[in-house]
């Protein structure tokens, strides 16, 4: 019987039992492993996949990553191998773009003439560009690789968005050089620091290194907003940002890397890879059982009230502001076992609109009809 390592903090990973002998271990695990026989490994971000894991995997044919990235991922050593790999491209696509909305909805900061900057315009930038165009803001894009590719019509450089936009929203893969675009970094500190001392509000649910952030107090008191989810040296952070002596009044939301993390974009990904594995293997996979309505499915009469409490800002932030507080020493575990330990949210989907709301409004969102 195939033997099928699968982190246990992938959503349902007992439901790949059905391929064969599974083992159900915590990711940070699975790189010092005894590996041989393993046939199929189904991953998060937190373990590397790299040449040298591959390497002491002789029995390896199929790798999934449940997550929309896969820069932890060496796809070149897998094709070396001729290892099959999948990942969930676009799983958390509604997950992360509703939560940006949030964000800037209980901040205030949309309105109808606001200039919103997209960068990135794949899965979760698409997404956004569909939530906010009801609202009335200018949308400017942003994204090299897809406009050279012919997929995007109109484009702006990363400095006109700095330029002209009121807020700008990050949702980059992370490339490195070679690439023609290369990700990593693309915000230095100088930049970011110049964007917040304009006043623009800044948000990153992307990957934590395609900032660079400057030190906190180079950004205390400017009149812009910061906005992170994710954070360079993921796990190892700069706590700093969120110590109540050193934090910077800029940095108006602070969350472990969860933008994604409903319950909809968990079983989403589960499911993407499982059939992935499926077809690879030649066999066949029951769809999932249908979700019902969130038990907290009830909204109120304020819109950004009631999506700021369904975004759990409040619930996140407080955890790992929590973390900071501990030891240096048990920060970088502690901030991992937010993540894998997540209680997860619900998409708006899930959730009843008020009557008082604009019906198009909730329409377009795809909240539940008023009862």
């Amino acid at each position: 019987m195939a033997r099928i390592l699968v982190d246990a903090a992938v959503y349902g990973a007992e439901s790949f039992a059905e391929f064969g002998e599974l083992e159900c271990v915590a990711g940070e695990e699975i790189e010092s492993m005894d590996l041989r026989g393993v046939e199929a490994i189904v991953t998060r971000t937190v373990t590397r996949v790299d040449a040298e894991l591959i390497a002491r995997a002789p029995d390896l044919r199929f790798v999934g990553s449940a997550s929309a990235g896969f820069d932890h991922v060496d796809g070149r050593a897998l094709a070396k191998r001729r290892i099959e790999f999948a990942h969930a491209a676009g799983c958390n696509a509604e997950a992360v773009a509703q939560w940006v909305v949030s964000a800037l909805l209980v901040e205030g900061k949309l309105a109808p003439g606001v200039r919103v900057g997209i960068v990135g315009v794949g899965h979760v930038g698409r997404a956004l560009v569909a939530l906010l165009r009801p609202l009335g803001v200018e949308l400017m894009l942003c994204d090299p690789p897809r406009f050279e590719a012919g997929e995007l019509a109109a484009h702006r450089s990363l400095a006109e968005l700095g330029e002209a936009c009121d807020l700008l929203s990050f949702h980059v893969p992370l490339t490195r050089a070679p690439a023609a675009h290369p990700t990593l970094g693309m915000v230095d500190a100088a930049t970011l620091r110049a964007w917040l001392a304009a006043g623009k509000t800044v948000i990153n649910s992307s990957r934590g290194a395609v900032f660079s952030l400057p030190d906190p107090e180079r950004l205390d008191g400017l009149p812009g907003s910061l906005c992170l989810d994710v954070w360079p040296g993921e796990p190892e952070i700069d706590w700093r940002y969120l110590q109540g002596a050193t934090r910077p009044s800029v940095l108006r939301l602070a969350t472990p890397h969860i933008a994604g993390y409903t319950l909809e974009a968990k079983r989403r990904a589960t499911a993407m890879v499982r059939h992935a594995l499926a077809e690879s293997w030649g066999r066949r996979v029951a769809p999932a059982p249908t979700l019902g309505r969130a038990s907290d499915a009830e909204v109120d009469a304020s819109l950004p009230r009631s999506v700021g409490r369904i975004a759990a800002f409040a619930r996140d932030e407080a955890s790992l502001v929590r973390v900071a507080q501990l030891p240096q020493a048990e920060r970088a575990a502690a901030f991992g076992g937010l993540r894998a330990n997540y209680a997860l949210r619900r998409d708006w989907s899930a959730h009843v609109a008020h009557p008082r709301w604009p019906a198009d409004l909730a329409r377009a969102w795809s909240f539940l009809p008023p009862q």
